[in-house]
């Protein structure tokens, strides 16, 4: 009878030692999905700014170039400002969905590697 039970007691110590394997091997692949995803965005973030921070040196420049032209050079900002403005407007309204989606699938797809 005392066997059964060192034998029972085994197995159970066996399986409560599976568990925490087991546990720990979910832990350890959640960091890994998380830490991938942390390290994509901030890659992402960073190409943002830099583009972004060339456009607006950029955009400057177009300015200043415009109004050179125009003979005021607040006539140059005026033109560059519009040209955002139509393009935020033409984000918002048609293209708003489409890049909801990308993010979205990037997302996903991003957890689910």
């Amino acid at each position: 009878m005392e066997q059964q039970v060192s034998w029972f007691a085994v197995l159970l110590d066996k399986a409560i030692e599976f568990a925490k394997t087991a546990i720990e091997l979910l832990k350890l692949r959640a960091i890994d999905k998380i830490s991938g995803i942390i390290a994509s965005i901030a890659a992402r973030i960073a190409a943002v700014v830099l583009f972004f921070t060339g456009l607006m040196i950029g955009s400057i420049g177009v300015a200043l170039w415009l109004g050179e032209l125009l003979g005021k050079s607040w006539f140059g900002f005026f033109i560059v400002a519009g040209f955002y403005f139509l393009c935020g407007f033409i984000m918002f309204f048609w293209l708003r969905k489409m890049i909801k989606r990308r993010v979205n699938t990037l997302l996903i797809n991003k957890i689910l590697e």
